[in-house]
């Protein structure tokens, strides 16, 4: 299952992240990740690694949409007509939220400290 280790170990590496770091902050064994290599993970353990990354399961499987269309972003959560927000208005969601970051980077420092915090619980 070298997909499920090559994602993770990318997504290990941007975070700063030590395969044994994302392991011990998953509550999995600290080399389990290591022998996603010859074999597949379990549902639970690929679900907390993929929390401890800040991803899906599928992504760190390998599943990507098969087209823009089937692509949900974080802007279509919680549409109360379970409908997709216009792409126009996703252009000026993104530029909203960019413009917001670049004003105020604490945010992201204090938003991945909690989740540290809640995966460490």
């Amino acid at each position: 299952m070298t997909v499920v280790f090559d994602n993770v170990k990318k997504l290990a590496k941007k975070y700063g992240y030590s395969l044994q770091k994302v392991a011990e902050k998953a509550g999995i064994g600290t080399n389990a990740i290591y022998g996603w290599k010859r074999y597949n993970p379990s549902p639970d353990s690929l679900s907390k690694v993929a929390k401890v990354l800040h991803t899906t399961p599928e992504y760190l499987q390998g599943v990507k949409p098969t087209s823009k269309d089937d692509e949900l972003t974080w802007q279509d959560f919680g549409m109360a007509y379970g409908g997709r927000i216009p792409d126009d208005l996703k252009d000026m969601y993104d530029a909203l939220a960019e413009q917001y970051v670049k004003n105020h980077p604490e945010v992201l420092k204090d938003t991945f400290d909690e989740e540290d915090d809640e995966l460490d619980d």
